[in-house]
């Protein structure tokens, strides 16, 4: 099985720099993208998958114009879960089962709230449970100072 996970930036942006071009080529079976930038299912995203044989589960940000994670398979899907608690609505976490695996499209944020992290937190311990797991995703997490001498 060939899983690709990207932080595409938007939809749009992605489109623009050749992002589905290239995806198309690699022929994954499982794609894991973060950062659509919507608060809606993209239209352009949708056509793209239905294009190229693939079933689509998306979360977008409800409350923003950026975020939104999805996951895209050939494989099919079982029961699809966006996050639930203080991350509803917020495009950081969406989750299905392809056959045997339980994988999971994640965005996770230096700016998440305590509450937020938890709620993370409570989604990963429940994906330990399954039998095989995959989290793949975007994790600023680590807050670095970037210095330039003049």
């Amino acid at each position: 099985m060939k899983i690709i996970s990207a932080n595409i930036d938007g939809v749009g942006a992605a489109m623009g720099r050749g992002f589905f071009e290239w995806l198309g080529q690699e022929a994954a079976d499982v794609v894991c993208l973060q950062e659509l930038n919507s608060r809606t299912v993209p239209s352009p995203l949708q056509e793209w998958a239905n294009r190229h044989g693939y079933d689509l589960a998306v979360s977008p940000n409800l409350e923003h114009t950026h975020g939104g994670t999805a996951i895209l398979s050939r494989l099919g899907f079982g029961d699809i879960r966006e996050a639930s608690g203080p991350l509803a609505g917020r495009g950081q976490y969406v989750e299905a089962s392809i056959g045997a695996l339980r994988i999971a499209s994640v965005y996770v944020s230096l700016n998440n709230s305590e509450d937020e992290r938890n709620a993370f937190q409570e989604h990963f311990d429940r994906l330990l449970t399954a039998d095989l797991a995959l989290v793949a995703g975007d994790f600023n997490i680590s807050f670095r100072h970037v210095y330039a001498s003049a």
